[in-house]
């Protein structure tokens, strides 16, 4: 360790020899070639991590060298990049922009050239890093801004010393001028925090209960300087400091992790959430992984009226103008209220919703639930293929597929939109499908399917004559479909539910289809006297039903 002091800065360096072993690549290469002359290949070495502390006032800065960034990854702040970035960039002099995704349940990432794509905000998008150039040019011709900032090295000069102070006070001051631009983004929580620590335990208690409905495994992951896929690994799941050995996991899924931690704590075993790990091993033996459970999977968290996201290992919270973002785009989604006539049913089947709407809507429309279309490629995906929708209705030439469900329940919701977006891939990629003798009944041929222009998802509500278990929430959405008042932004918690809605309904756009949700409240034919007085009005019938 040396310091030095430059005026009002200090600089203290800090240097670390880490040991690793040899790398995948030196491993395969010893393996199947004599490189005996070059024993140093395979030997377990060094790499040297440096951290460069510089405190500035109030300010503590840090730069990181060689893979040192890991060292300090849990102690810096991870908005300060973009923070930087909103001070110092406009929207018109950022280059490149990467940004993390919602679609297919997963978070993405991708990354868009100014030339092909400009910066332009799209609705699910987080951004998570930018390059741009600077209005002050201070800061040098380009900037990289994510956790933390890349400077030109040029701005280094011949002075080490001097130049680095005079850099940490122009962006101290750069903190004390308005924004140039917001950013959509994730806003991190600090690990260890004490409202980090309480959403952990709020998600311990999804696995022990089995509500892991807006919780996913990561298939994609980052880590140091490599990507890894996971299904080249093979997982084992653990407790540290338990005393217990770590256990194979079936399968990479979030069922086989719940079903492990709820077993644990069936058992009697007092652990936190951060003391779960998973370690995966690469199935040709060349590699290793071993993190935090957290590092491995995604999370929607609703905690006292707010919402909270998993991602990367760390919780964070998407600011305002991601939310705003969003919330327009829901609004762009056409809704549509109906009360369809049908017979008190089975409250755990839509069948009976389906064949009475296909009755009361004449010959336009037809049942093709249960009635599959079969990828060429892979055989009997599900055993028996994938459904193109529940209904199908023609109207002057006009196709439309509609998915339906019962219930305004997250995991019913988000499986009628993943069932909507499964249609729209097959009919974007037809060449790719067959139709089964079931369905050709309805749609003898694929140019018939290309006539379908209109997608539609339709979410039936009971009400409490028809389903006495009603849940509270879905209590003030049919309140809301009856007064005409429903709204997707307003009446919905769930985040991953809404950036499902979104990705869904952006799709639908880029597949030139017509997109609709429509809120289903059935009229049934007999409703008990003693609830009401005026059988034919169906919207008092359905608001006296309520119990006092």
């Amino acid at each position: 360790m040396d310091q030095k002091r430059h005026h009002s800065t200090t600089f203290i360096l800090f240097l670390k020899d880490k040991p690793h072993d040899p790398t995948d690549w030196k491993i395969l290469l010893s393996n199947n070639f004599d490189t005996s002359t070059y024993p140093s290949l395979i030997e377990p070495n060094f790499d040297t991590r440096a951290i460069l502390l510089i405190k500035h006032y109030k300010y503590i800065y840090i730069l990181s060298y060689g893979l040192a960034f890991h060292d300090i990854s849990e102690i810096i702040d991870l908005d300060f990049g973009l923070s930087f970035a909103e001070k110092s960039l406009t929207e018109a002099s950022i280059k490149t922009k990467n940004v993390d995704f919602f679609q297919d349940n997963k978070q993405k990432t991708i990354t868009s050239y100014k030339s092909k794509s400009s910066a332009t905000i799209g609705a699910t998008e987080s951004f998570s890093n930018v390059i741009g150039s600077p209005e002050y040019n201070r800061f040098g011709d380009n900037i990289q801004c994510g956790n933390g900032v890349k400077f030109q090295n040029k701005l280094i000069g011949n002075d080490f010393f001097k130049n680095i102070s005079g850099l940490c006070i122009d962006i101290s001051d750069s903190f004390n001028i308005k924004k140039k631009v917001t950013l959509p983004r994730l806003e991190r929580i600090m690990a260890n925090s004490e409202l980090g620590n309480e959403l952990n335990e709020e998600l311990k208690n999804k696995f022990i209960t089995n509500n892991v409905n807006d919780i996913d495994v990561k298939e994609i992951l980052d880590f140091g300087n490599s990507i890894h896929f996971m299904s080249d690994y093979s997982c084992k799941i653990g407790i540290e400091n338990s005393g217990l050995n770590s256990v194979p996991l079936p399968f990479f899924s979030i069922e086989s992790i719940q079903s492990y931690i709820s077993t644990m704590h069936t058992n009697g075993h007092n652990f936190e959430l951060d003391d779960v790990y998973i370690r995966a091993t690469n199935d040709n033996k060349l590699g290793w992984i071993r993190k935090q459970l957290n590092y491995f999977i995604y999370c929607d968290l609703s905690y006292k009226k707010k919402h909270y996201v998993l991602q990367y290992g760390l919780w964070g919270e998407y600011n305002l103008k991601y939310l705003e973002i969003l919330n327009a785009t829901l609004d762009e989604i056409p809704v549509e209220v109906t009360h369809q006539r049908t017979k008190m049913y089975n409250s755990k089947t839509e069948n009976t919703y389906i064949d009475n709407y296909i009755k009361n809507t004449s010959e336009n429309a037809q049942k093709i639930h249960l009635k599959f279309m079969q990828p060429k490629t892979v055989k009997h995906i599900k055993k028996i293929g994938i459904e193109l929708g529940d209904i199908y209705v023609e109207k002057n030439g006009i196709g439309e597929v509609m998915a339906v469900k019962q219930g305004g329940n997250v995991k019913d919701a988000i499986y009628s939109i993943e069932q909507s977006l499964l249609s729209l891939r097959i009919m974007n990629n037809l060449d790719e499908f067959e139709i089964t003798d079931k369905l050709q009944t309805i749609l003898p041929d694929k140019n018939k399917i290309k006539e379908i222009k209109k997608t539609t998802i339709s979410w039936i509500f009971l009400t409490n004559s028809q389903n006495k278990e009603i849940h509270k929430g879905d209590k003030i959405k049919i309140e809301k479909i009856l007064s005409n008042e429903i709204s997707l932004k307003k009446h919905f918690n769930s985040l991953y539910l809404k950036n499902k809605l979104a990705e869904w309904y952006l799709i639908c756009q880029e597949s030139s289809k017509e997109a609709k949700i429509v809120f289903e409240l059935p009229i049934v034919y007999k409703i008990p006297i003693s609830f009401c007085s005026r059988p034919k009005n169906s919207k008092l019938i359905l608001k006296k039903i309520y119990p006092k």
